[in-house]
């Protein structure tokens, strides 16, 4: 392997592992599992053959679509599995989050997701979605929009 895609990779870590770790727990709603996808995806990212152009897309990337095949792998699997106090934190922070953004649609609410939860901007959500920025910033703002209009929060 070599060394300079390894030091690429270890400082894409260092740099982006809290947004990457939120990027899959916002999928997973479980820290384990969320962590498992960052470290597969890091694994999977090892193959690569040269240095990107945009670092912190392609790694969000990946562990988007690590979190995705997780979630999926899980949503096969009977669920038998006894649920400790912290998950059943998360889980219960994380339902209260998706009812109130249950009235957006999923473009909006990933994007709101992204921008809030993960911290990304809007050229750094355009290019994870492939989207034009101006798509995004749009839809951002009429989510939020809703949002305020559904809690009955209005802007003088």
């Amino acid at each position: 392997m070599d060394e300079k895609l390894t030091h690429w990779l270890e400082q894409a870590y260092l740099d982006h592992r809290t947004q990457l770790f939120r990027c899959a727990w916002l999928i997973l709603r479980d820290s384990g599992r969320a962590e498992d996808a960052v470290h597969a995806a890091i694994v999977k990212l090892l193959g690569v053959c040269e240095e990107p152009r945009s670092t912190k897309a392609l790694v969000l990337i990946a562990v988007r679509n690590a979190a995705l095949d997780e979630y999926r792998r899980i949503q096969r699997q009977p669920q038998h599995e006894l649920v400790s106090e912290e998950n059943a934190r998360e889980q219960a922070i994380g339902q209260a989050f998706e009812e109130e953004m249950a009235n957006l649609s999923s473009e909006k609410r990933e994007i709101v997701e992204l921008r809030l939860r993960v911290g990304l901007s809007f050229p750094e959500i355009a290019q994870l979605l492939n989207e034009s920025e101006s798509t995004v910033a749009s839809r951002y703002r009429r989510a939020i929009e809703e949002l305020k209009r559904l809690n009955g929060v209005y802007d003088e």
